[in-house]
């Protein structure tokens, strides 16, 4: 789907984010979604939380996770949680035990594991995990924190990972390839000219590579969807 405006993909996104909710809401006990942070889901987040929708949403049934952390405390500015938190969390009436964040106060390997056992609790061996992923894309490729020459892109059995990135010199954990691809909703959301480049190559892509980790997001038994504004659309729009 494209938006014409980086305001307009805002507006869909997050009515799109409720429209799943309250679909799953009617079908199944609980909802289990994970985010992601950066720039463009922040607007989404703030739409969903001042919006009169969101009363319509039972909020006791609804669990919110998180993609990928920077190993910060969740009340440092770079924290994917802090935003989250300032944006949807506080406006919302959903428990504090329905949010499940990754530790960023703690080595990476020791919140990977934690999160990993998490993740596996909630989860045990269901066919399906989350019933709504949102991801970004970064301009290499890159998607959560699965960065192009990282080992976290060559993970097969654990469900989160720690990975250093280098050109940053920082830690991160993210979700991995085989818990995002067992997703029953996975939606890129991307905007601006900036991404236009690594959006076409994805396209148009011969099929999946570790060069190109967002290739690798192929849900096994669930749909995927791009949601792009028109200027992340821009190359591609050029060729119609």
């Amino acid at each position: 789907m494209v938006s014409g405006s980086r305001s307009e993909l805002e507006e869909a996104a997050a009515a799109e984010f409720l429209q799943i909710v309250s679909n799953v809401l009617s079908k199944r006990a609980l909802c289990h979604i994970a985010l992601a942070g950066g720039g463009t889901p922040r607007r989404v987040y703030r739409l969903v939380g001042s919006g009169s929708q969101k009363m319509e949403i039972d909020w006791d049934r609804v669990h919110l996770f998180f993609g990928d952390e920077r190993m910060v405390p969740p009340t440092d500015s770079d924290s994917n949680y802090r935003m989250v938190y300032a944006e949807l969390i506080s406006h919302v009436p959903i428990p504090a035990v329905n949010v499940h964040r990754m530790r960023g106060e703690v080595p990476a390997e020791d919140a990977a594991a934690m999160y990993d056992e998490e993740l596996a609790a909630i989860f045990q061996a269901k066919i399906n995990t989350f019933d709504l992923i949102l991801l970004g894309l970064g301009k290499d490729g890159h998607t959560a924190s699965l960065f192009p020459g990282t080992d976290a892109v060559e993970e097969t059995l654990r469900s989160v990972r720690a990975v250093h990135v280098p050109w940053y010199g920082s830690w991160r954990t993210t979700l991995t390839f085989p818990i995002i691809n067992r997703a029953r909703e996975v939606i890129f959301l991307v905007s601006g000219k900036s991404k236009a480049s690594i959006v076409h190559r994805l396209m148009t892509a011969a099929g999946p590579a570790v060069e190109l980790p967002a290739s690798l997001i192929r849900p096994e038994n669930g749909n995927l969807r791009w949601m792009l504004d028109s200027e992340a659309a821009e190359l591609l729009l050029s060729e119609l």
